[in-house]
């Protein structure tokens, strides 16, 4: 930290470190995996109980291996307080043949939770996969 004179304040501190702290905690992390659908609901990303507000930003899928017999379902969910249930805020229904073949599903911040769900409803298990971004 530096240390500036001022003639109005006084000694004004000058927060480089502040500012690099600030700018490396909103850093965008990543994770991701390959989820085969067998029917159930299956969880692609979830943050069961975070330690404050949490920022996820977004999930994306690749429907690559998505044929024009397949149905899934990809749900979004949020917990609305300490050891609440999910509730499903939306859902995205896919059938058949998709263009473009990578989706994206915009999350919002949250305090208590989050979850986004895949389920084949009709068609072939396939393996889809799938990163999710937010920011720590």
């Amino acid at each position: 930290m530096k240390i500036v004179k001022t003639a109005q304040t006084g000694y004004v501190k000058i927060y480089s470190l502040l500012v690099n702290l600030v700018a490396s905690r909103l850093t965008l992390t990543e994770t991701g995996g390959t989820v085969t659908t067998d029917g159930t609901e299956q969880n692609i990303y979830i943050n069961d109980a975070p330690a404050g507000v949490f920022v996820p930003r977004e999930i994306f899928i690749d429907f690559t291996n998505h044929t024009g017999t397949e149905i899934v379902a990809v749900k979004e969910y949020y917990r609305l307080k300490s050891g609440g249930d999910y509730i499903m805020l939306d859902v995205n229904v896919f059938d058949g043949v998709q263009n473009p073949l990578l989706k994206s599903i915009k999350l919002s911040p949250n305090r208590f939770g989050v979850k986004v769900t895949i389920q084949k409803t009709a068609g072939t298990n396939r393996a889809y996969d799938y990163e999710a971004i937010y920011e720590v």
